[in-house]
C-alpha cells in the first residue's frame, strides 16, 4: 500500500487553433499508459471550435477513464477573480453542460485557469455539485476538498513556450513533499509546452527530462491519482471505525471501498516492546514491529487489532523452536547411528 499520493493535473486540453489532440497530447497520453499512471486533464471547451473539433472530441472519449479524469477548466480560460457571482455561474454552468453533452461524463472537479479565482469560484462550483477544487490559492470550504498546486512545471511564461524547470529541481521539490507529512502532490502542467515553437516538433530534451522525473517518483512509496480518486480517498477514510479495548487498538476498515495505509506511533505503555498486528477477518499476524512507529496496509473489509506480544506467546514460540532444534538434533544423531551401523554390518 502507499503512503504518499501523486496528482498529475494536465490544463489546457484545447481546441483553440485546432491545436489539440496535439502530438504533445498523444505523447502525454501515451506516456500515462506506458508508466501506468494516472492524469486529471483539464478541458476547455467553451469556445466556437471544439464543438466542431470532432477529432479532439472522439480522441477524449476513447480515453480510459481509469487512467484519466476529464476536469473543467474553466469556460472560455477566463480569469474569474473579480467577476461577479452570477456571471462566474453562468460560465461555469455553460462548461459543465457541454463536458456532459459532448463528453459523456459529469465533472466534479474544478480547475481555475491560471489560478486565477476567489471565494465567489469555489462558491459556484459547490452551488453546481463539484466537490474537488484545484487552484494555487485555497478557499475554506466544509463540503469541496481543495487539492492545492505544489509545483508547476513551467515557469516564466513571457517565453513562447515557457522554460520548464529542470530535473534537480522538480527532484528536489518532490523529495521536501516525500519527507514531509502531507499527504497529496499535486504538479501541474501544460503538455502544449514541450514542442517547439514550430508546434510540430516534440522537443526531446523536455520530454526525457519529465519522464526521468516520473520514473524517479515511480522509485518511491507513491500512488498516482486522478483528483476524483483522491477525493474518493479522502472521503473513504471517514468511514474508518476507531476503537480502543483494554489491551487492544482496533481498526475497522468493513465499510470502506478503498484500502488505507495505517500509521501506527506507539503509546507509551507499549513502547520498547514486541507490537503485534493481528487480521481479525482472517485470524492471521501480519506483522510484529519492535519499532515505536510503523506502517501496514489496512485492507478494504478487514479489521485489525493491535497489541503487545504476550509473554506466553513469546514462550509458546521459544518452546517451539527448542522442540525444533532437538528433533534436529535427535535426527542428526540417528543419522550418525544408522551410518555407523552400515558400516558394522559390512
Amino acid at each position: 500500500m502507499y503512503c504518499k499520493k501523486v496528482i498529475i493535473k494536465d490544463d489546457d486540453v484545447d481546441a483553440r487553433d485546432q491545436r489539440d489532440p496535439s502530438i504533445c497530447l498523444k505523447w502525454l497520453t501515451n506516456l500515462t499508459l506506458e508508466k501506468d499512471i494516472k492524469v486529471t486533464y483539464g478541458v476547455i471547451v467553451g469556445n466556437e471550435t471544439f464543438c466542431d473539433n470532432m477529432e479532439l472530441v472522439d480522441y477524449l472519449n476513447s480515453l480510459d477513464k481509469t487512467h484519466f479524469e476529464i476536469a473543467t477548466h474553466g469556460y472560455t480560460h477566463e480569469h474569474f477573480k473579480g467577476m461577479p457571482y452570477d456571471e462566474q455561474y453562468s460560465r461555469i454552468e455553460n462548461a459543465t453542460k457541454t463536458i456532459e453533452n459532448y463528453l459523456h461524463v459529469r465533472s466534479y472537479t474544478f480547475i481555475t485557469p491560471g489560478s486565477n479565482d476567489d471565494a465567489n469560484t469555489s462558491k459556484v462550483c459547490e452551488a453546481l455539485g463539484y466537490h474537488s477544487f484545484s487552484s494555487g490559492r485555497a478557499y475554506p470550504n466544509d463540503n469541496i476538498v481543495d487539492f492545492k498546486i505544489d509545483a508547476c512545471l513551467e515557469y516564466n511564461w513571457s517565453q513562447s513556450p515557457p522554460e520548464h524547470c529542470s530535473f534537480n529541481s522538480l527532484k528536489n521539490n518532490f523529495d521536501d513533499f516525500y519527507n514531509s507529512t502531507d499527504e497529496y502532490y499535486v504538479i501541474c502542467m501544460h503538455h502544449n509546452t514541450f514542442w517547439y515553437e514550430n508546434k510540430t516538433t516534440l522537443n526531446q530534451t523536455r520530454v526525457n527530462n519529465f519522464e526521468d522525473f516520473i520514473d524517479y517518483v515511480k522509485t518511491k512509496n507513491v500512488e498516482f491519482m486522478t483528483i476524483e480518486d483522491a477525493y474518493e480517498w479522502e472521503v473513504d477514510k471517514d468511514r474508518i471505525i476507531h476503537n480502543q479495548t483494554k489491551n487492544s487498538y482496533i481498526i475497522d476498515f468493513g465499510r470502506c471501498e478503498y484500502n488505507h495505509t495505517v500509521k501506527f506511533t506507539s503509546p507509551e505503555n507499549y513502547q520498547g516492546k514486541k507490537i503485534v498486528v493481528l487480521d481479525a477477518t482472517t485470524n492471521n499476524v501480519i506483522g510484529k514491529y519492535d519499532a515505536n512507529y510503523f506502517e501496514f496496509t489496512g485492507v478494504k473489509g478487514h479489521r485489525y487489532e493491535i497489541n503487545v506480544e504476550k509473554e506466553s506467546e513469546i514462550n509458546d514460540n521459544l518452546q517451539y523452536w527448542v522442540i525444533v532444534a532437538g528433533v534436529v538434533v535427535m535426527l542428526g544423531i540417528v543419522g550418525i547411528y544408522y551410518k555407523r551401523q552400515k558400516k558394522i554390518d559390512r
